[in-house]
This record gives C-alpha cells, structure tokens and sequence, in this order.
C-alpha cells in the first residue's frame, strides 16, 4: 500500500521537467536513464554550457542536473548566468562535480547552487536528492497557481465591489435635490473593501443613504456583500423607513443557518424641505453628534444582522447649524471622539460646503466609512 508521500512523490516527478547538462555522453545516457525509471516527466539533455542555458530558458525546468568540468563555459558560470535571470532565481540546480577541494565545493554554492553531488554517483543518494528537490519544485509551483487563481479572484472582487455603489456624479445630483452637496473620498484598509454605500431617491420627497459593512475582510467579506446587495436591490424600493429596511434584511439573513460572517448595517432618511433625518442602526455603532467641543453618541447600536430578532425601531435627528452627524463603521469605534475631531477637522479644511460627505478612512489597520451629515 502506498502510503500519501509516496502519491506526493509520484505526482512531482511526473509533472517536472529536468534538465541534465554535461559533457559526457555516457554520463548523459545513465542520468537520463535513472530519471526515467525514477518516473520524471520530461528529461532535457545539453551537452555544453551554451546549448544549457539555451534549453534552460526554452523549457524553464523544475530542476537542472549541472556538471562543473565542461569546455567552454564551465558549470560555475552557466550557474551565475542562470541565476543572473529573475526566471532562474526559483529553479533547483543540482551540481554533479568529481571536484574534492573543498574551496571548490564551497564556490558551487557561492555561484548559487542549491545542492552538490559527487562523481561518481551513489543511485540511492542521488534519487533521493532529486525526489526533495522535485517535491519543493512542484509545491512551489502549486503555490504560485493558487496565487494566481487568488489574484484573479481579489480582482473579480474589487471590480463588484467599485461597481456597487453609485457614480459619484449621480450621488450628486440626487443630493442636490435634496439641498445637500456630496463629496467622496476613499482609503481601504484591505485589497478589497468590504464596505459599500447606497444612495437611492425613493421618490421625489425621500431619499435614502444605506452603508453596509461585513465583519470579514477581503474575498469572504466581499461575498457577503454580495449576499446583502441582492437583498438590498430586492427592498430597498419598497422601504417605508430606515427600521423597516433593516428589520426586513435581519429576517432574511436569519433564515440562513452557520452564517458565519456578521454584516453591519446604517440606514437613514432624508426628507425634503424637513430637517429631521430618520435612521437605523444595526452591527455599527450608533451614530456620533459633533460640535465644537467634542463628539457624543446617540446611544448603542444594535446587534449584527442576521439574528432574526431585530425591530424596526427607528431614531430621529433634528438637523442642526453648529453640529454635525457622523454615521460610522466600527473601524472609528476606537477613540471616537478623537476620531470625530479629527476628521471633522479634516472636513473643515478642505473647504467644503458639503451637507453631506462620505469619507472612508484607516485606522490601526482597520477599514473604517464614515458618513458626515450637516
């Protein structure tokens, strides 16, 4: 019975390729022959320097079999030229000398050789040096696949994240009719966000802010957004106020069992000619009011969605000249009134006239969206 090594084992040398450089023919043939029956997929043979560093680049080898006495360039150069080649900086060669000195052997390293055999050859060492070196290779290999594959993954990812929320020019213009003026500016503290904001004008006298963030970061946070957009495009034109919304998604998430990532929610409504805003709030702190002299909460939020358990209770906040309200992720729950100075500052210095203003900020690693309201 073969036991899950040996299998690994298998598989490497099937899948590689090796390269044999050496001057000797009848060494040529007995290397081949014992890759062969060791079970290598694709055996190249060179038999001087040049022709191997041509075949090198032409099959880019797992593994390169190197003699050091050759004519022409020797096998110490043919290594520095590899390794020379970002292409070769990953690749095992294995260097094959009859060379005893010991400065010499050292110099087989120096030129960058990972390993060194003597001439002639014990079988049974030298099958298993090429066994470690080929697993190493493929399992090097498999990892820059899933690399790869996770590339285009986390890319996939950040463009449905981009496309989510609206165009800054349509935010804009639904905010003007509003009486309001929209900025945006964004810093994420992970390759793919995994907060996103809506805006949607219900009617002509309402107009809707959503932000939604996922406890997860990255590809698995970006698939739960996923899940709450399809929700959100399926409620969001048939919401009464900001508690509904929120109720409705929370019973919707409830019905799924082991949902193991915890997605937070805010939710607020904008009258026309009213300066009382209507809001909801689950998984995210509660909103902060900031004045002149410091930042205060509205009170707790309340649990993620997902329970199941969560009302429609909604809150109400009456617009005010000298305070500002800041909706927010939990990226800003540390030092929130820190923060709050700190960004409205920020806010301030820009300029701008904004009623409202979406700026998504880092802090100590943390993705954090914060929503002003004036």
């Amino acid at each position: 019975m073969h036991s899950f090594s040996d299998m690994i084992d298998a598989t490497a040398l099937h899948r590689s390729r090796v390269l044999i450089i050496d001057d000797d023919p009848l060494y040529l043939e007995l290397l081949e022959k014992l890759l062969g029956k060791m079970g290598v997929g694709q055996i190249i043979v060179a038999s001087n320097g040049d022709e191997g560093i041509l075949l090198a680049h032409e099959h880019q080898p797992e593994l390169i079999l190197l003699d050091i006495l050759m004519p022409g360039i020797d096998g110490f150069e043919v290594c520095r030229q590899l390794r020379a080649d970002p292409a070769f900086a990953n690749t095992s060669i294995l260097i094959q000398t009859a060379l005893q000195d010991e400065h010499e052997r050292v110099k087989c390293f120096d030129v960058g050789g990972n390993d060194v055999v003597s001439k002639p050859l014990s079988v049974p060492e030298f099958s298993a040096r090429v066994k470690n070196h080929l697993k190493q290779a493929v399992q090097t290999r498999t990892l820059y696949d899933f690399q790869q594959r996770m590339n285009i993954h986390l890319n996939m990812a950040r463009g449905f994240m981009s496309s989510l929320p609206p165009t800054l020019m349509a935010a804009q213009k639904a905010a003007k009719k509003f009486g309001m003026t929209f900025d945006l500016a964004q810093h994420s503290g992970d390759d793919v966000p995994s907060c996103v904001w809506y805006m949607n004008e219900l009617n002509e006298a309402q107009l809707l802010f959503v932000l939604v963030s996922a406890s997860a970061p990255g590809l698995s946070g970006a698939l739960g957004i996923l899940r709450i957009d399809g929700l959100l495009r399926e409620l969001i034109p048939h919401t009464k106020t900001p508690g509904d919304l929120i109720a409705q998604l929370d019973q919707r998430l409830g019905q799924t069992p082991d949902n193991a990532i915890f997605v937070g929610i805010s939710a607020l409504m904008l009258q026309k000619e009213s300066d009382v805003i209507t809001y909801a709030v689950a998984g995210h702190p509660a909103p902060l009011i900031v004045k002149k002299d410091g930042a205060t909460s509205l009170g707790a939020g309340l649990p993620p969605l997902g329970s199941g358990l969560i009302n429609g209770q909604n809150q109400t906040w009456k617009k005010s000249k000298d305070e500002t309200m800041m909706v927010h992720t939990a990226g800003l729950h540390l030092h929130q009134e820190q923060n709050a100075q700190r960004l409205l500052a920020l806010h301030q210095a820009q300029q701008l006239t904004a009623h409202a203003c979406i700026t998504i900020m880092q802090h100590d690693t943390e993705e954090c969206t914060l929503a002003l309201i004036r």
